[in-house]
């Protein structure tokens, strides 16, 4: 039979630095991963290879929402899509010739291309080939 408790973990730590948090090993690979938190941060860290994985931290900009229906929301409480922003979204800027391949992303990829004849410019990808938004020519 199962007691409906409030089970927690605290840890506290007096210490100033990198936070209070703990770590979570499997012996058997030896892969590390660390949580902290700190004033207005939290990290989910994959500490054997050194990387951030997931970091919130907190500010005038707005929070980070994760729900249970797989919606991410930036800014927004309660995302009604998988991933909801308030505000401007900025893509990563490439050349045409460091686009990925059209097959491998799919379409519905987007990308912003720095170095096409009419000047920086967003295109798609309809899955075959990339496409420019704005007449939905084919990029060459």
């Amino acid at each position: 039979m199962r007691d409906a408790i409030d089970a927690r973990i605290t840890i506290d730590t007096a210490s100033s630095g990198s936070g209070s948090g703990f770590d979570i090993i499997n012996s058997v690979d030896a892969q590390s991963w660390r949580v902290t938190g700190q004033n207005d941060l939290f990290k989910f860290r994959d500490h054997s290879a050194g990387l951030g994985k997931l970091v919130v931290q907190l500010g005038a900009g707005g929070d980070v929402f994760l729900h249970k229906c797989g919606n991410v929301g930036i800014g927004v409480s309660a995302p009604a899509a998988r991933l909801h922003v308030d505000g401007a979204v900025r893509i990563g800027a490439l050349t045409g010739t460091a686009l990925p391949d059209t097959a491998a992303t799919g379409a519905g990829g987007l990308a912003c291309v720095t170095d096409a004849l009419e000047g920086v410019c967003l295109v798609f990808s309809d899955g075959p080939q990339w496409r420019r938004i704005s007449d939905w020519t084919t990029l060459t």
